[in-house]
């Protein structure tokens, strides 16, 4: 599902859960046995996983992950900020004393990507918009493996973008009594041609995708080009909460471009930026060597992406792993090899690297941040939409309480999910391998 909704389905109540991974397989293969107290689970409820004696959970460095929009503690070379532990949202987070040479500030800030966490970060500032790494976990730990996931929202450049004058509308966005959908919203443009893809904007926030807009001309959704004076243009909401008037504003993104791509996050392995490039594709990228792996995921302006890391420093100098990119548009998953990952950074937190601003970038611009998780560990729990995790589109890491050999407890977290039946709970242990299988709830 596309992750821009503000507002989800209300939460089903229900009694709990108990998962049993069994089947003799050991930590690489095996099946696993579902028995449960309820017909679904709602967030907030206590998962509860044990296993059949033979499987073991093994240890864990701490049961319970860092989990920033949860109200953790914000640590710097893994002891806690004095003044930071509690923030609130609208706090800011100066630079002074958290950053490692940042410019840059973090800012609890509403609106969330959905009313299930209790904050999420704005950064923001003229060159650099990042969480800076000394913020985080100290890498110079005995396992040294390391677990993150994040969500990260693009903003829209407004260089990138023209607004395309409305000369008649017909219809209205109405949000019914009971939460449905409203009406399409139908648009005349005027002025001369114009190429690109169009976005209509309610009240400064975007409320439709691409995927929303239909042409009447058959011209297609992506890469439109020739959209000439006295062109109409059907627009579909795609979720609710703007109701009663036509868009404020109706853009066409990306001039120029003409494959369609809106926003490009591109994962390599250390640090992220983002570029606004001369096709006027936004780029965010994260690179540690000049010649390092990298690869792209794809979504709209507005939308977030979902990214995940595990790292491993245990023999003291190679840096491997996985890294996961998740966009509404797309996913890409890779490997990262044996590196020199930490010959020069000795002390090097590995989890949320020096993210902003490309130098080039000489204006202000936004970088959204949502759910951070943040472990010393690639163990944990995590509820997908396919059985697969690999093939997973959307994923909610759960909250783990605590964790022992036969036992673990987390408190499930629906995140973005409408519901959570019908979805796969999975259980990684240190080496990122899935314990026995996943068990569809």
């Amino acid at each position: 599902m596309t992750l821009t909704s503000d507002s989800p389905a209300s939460i089903t109540t229900a009694r709990g859960l108990s998962v049993a991974i069994g089947g003799g397989g050991g930590l690489s293969g095996g099946s696993a046995a579902l028995g449960w107290s309820a017909s679904s689970l709602s967030n907030g409820e206590t998962i509860t996983i044990t296993t059949d004696g033979t499987n073991n959970f093994g240890s864990k460095v701490k049961a319970q992950p860092v989990v920033w929009d949860m109200g953790a503690e914000f640590l710097n070379e893994g002891e806690a900020l004095t003044g930071h532990a509690t923030a609130s949202d609208g706090d800011s987070i100066n630079s002074s004393g958290i950053f490692s040479g940042a410019t840059g500030q973090i800012t609890l800030s509403r609106p969330h990507r959905h009313q299930r966490i209790d904050r999420h970060y704005l950064g923001a500032a003229n060159t650099k918009a990042f969480i800076g790494y000394d913020s985080l976990l100290d890498a110079s730990t005995a396992s040294r493996k390391h677990y993150s996931c994040f969500r990260i929202r693009l903003p829209i450049d407004p260089r990138l973008v023209r607004t395309i004058p409305i000369t008649e509308s017909s219809g209205a966005f109405d949000q019914g009594a009971s939460g449905e959908l409203g009406e399409s919203l139908t648009v005349t443009i005027s002025g001369t041609e114009y190429g690109g893809n169009l976005i209509a904007i309610f009240d400064g926030k975007m409320a439709l995708s691409v995927e929303g807009v239909s042409i009447t001309s058959g011209t297609g959704l992506i890469g439109v080009t020739g959209l000439e004076s006295g062109a109409t243009a059907t627009l579909n909401s795609g979720q609710t909460g703007y109701a009663g008037a036509p868009p404020a504003k109706l853009y066409r993104i990306n001039q120029g471009a003409s494959d369609g791509v809106l926003s490009v996050l591109q994962l390599g392995i250390e640090q992220f930026w983002i570029e606004s490039n001369a096709s006027g594709v936004d780029e965010i990228g994260m690179q540690r060597f000049d010649n390092g792996p990298d690869f792209t995921a794809v979504a709209l302006p507005g939308e977030w992406f979902f990214v995940e890391m595990t790292q491993d420093w245990s023999d003291g100098s190679a840096l491997t792993g996985t890294a996961r990119l998740i966009g509404s548009q797309g996913q890409a998953i890779m490997s990262i090899p044996a590196q020199n990952g930490a010959a020069n950074w000795d002390d090097l937190p590995v989890l949320l690297l020096g993210i902003g601003l490309d130098s080039s970038v000489d204006h202000k611009l936004n970088v959204e941040f949502g759910e951070v998780v943040i472990d010393e560990t690639a163990q944990r729990v995590a509820i997908g939409n396919n059985s697969n995790y690999d093939l997973c589109t959307q994923i909610e890491v759960q909250r783990v309480k605590t964790w022992g050999a036969s036992k673990i407890t987390a408190e499930a977290y629906q995140g973005a999910f409408d519901s959570l039946s019908g979805k796969h709970l999975f259980v990684f242990d240190e080496s990122n391998n899935v314990i026995g299988s996943g068990v569809q709830l």
